[in-house]
């Protein structure tokens, strides 16, 4: 289903548990999750957020800390411990290197002006380039005007 409000609210009533991990990229986690909504949920349900490095995605989410991960709130039990994939460290390493090392060695091999001229993914996901700030969200927290990639300083 689509994650609107009004479905949200149903899925809430008859759930025993609920993993939440909405995201928008460079943006804090949307709130999702009413504190009435909660309270239809059943007694002693799980809320898990796991948006919570990015805020939470609830109105009663605040970050919890090994050994006391969890606390109740509207009777529900929350689950919002940052960080997660560090739980999990090898895990966690072995599948970023998977992932990223195709984009390292393409880098390697022909340079970052290069990749970035032709790699429309890299590119959106390029932060700084030559000491310039080419990402529009980040340019935007600091008042800053993008710089183009390639642009020259």
């Amino acid at each position: 289903m689509i994650a609107t409000a009004y479905n949200i609210e149903r899925a809430l009533a008859f759930a025993d548990l609920v993993i939440a991990s909405p995201a928008s990229r460079g943006e804090p986690a949307p709130c999702l999750v009413t504190r009435d909504m909660l309270r239809r949920m059943k007694p002693r349900s799980v809320f898990m957020d796991f948006a919570i490095d990015m805020g939470g995605c609830a109105e009663t989410s605040h970050p919890t800390y090994f050994p006391n991960p969890s606390y109740v709130a509207e009777g529900v039990v929350h689950f919002c411990v940052p960080n997660l994939p560090t739980i999990v460290a090898r895990s966690a390493t072995q599948a970023l290197t998977n992932t990223v090392l195709p984009w390292v060695l393409e880098l390697a091999e022909h340079g970052i002006d290069a990749v970035l001229k032709d790699n429309a993914m890299l590119r959106r996901g390029t932060y700084l380039h030559h000491g310039r700030c080419v990402n529009p969200t980040l340019s935007g927290l600091f008042g800053l005007e993008p710089a183009a990639v390639g642009a020259s300083s």
